[in-house]
């Protein structure tokens, strides 16, 4: 099984039209909670393959972060509520799995309404 490693801070450079500055501190200060190094997860891609996998459909991933993120994150518990953080921070996992599986992708919010909070 193949093994990534990302870091949380490409999100912001792989979709420059979206504010997700903060989703990314999101992500990391729920992570910390877990481990101070990186964020381990097992994914598993159901109903696409992207062409990175090459046929495969799980793998794991590790997510770090850099410095500057961290002493951001530190601060979120003090400042959001416990779900906005969750919610942010599957935006951030999410919108970084797919910029580094499909690449060029252009993801964009929805419409309130669409059943979803955003499109790729």
């Amino acid at each position: 099984m193949r093994t990534f490693y990302w870091v949380i801070e490409d999100v912001v450079a792989a979709h420059p039209n979206l504010y997700l500055e903060h989703c990314a501190v999101m992500a990391c200060a729920l992570m910390r909670r877990q481990t101070t190094a990186a964020g381990q997860f097992l994914v598993e891609c159901e109903g696409f393959s992207p062409p990175t996998l090459a046929g495969e459909r799980q793998f794991q991933v590790e997510v770090a972060w850099g410095e500057q993120t961290a002493v951001k994150a530190d601060r979120v518990w003090y400042s959001e509520q416990a779900k906005a953080i969750m919610e942010r921070a599957a935006i951030a996992l999410a919108a970084l799995a797919f910029a580094k599986l499909i690449p060029g992708g252009d993801m964009r919010v929805t419409m309130q309404g669409e059943r979803a909070d955003y499109w790729l």
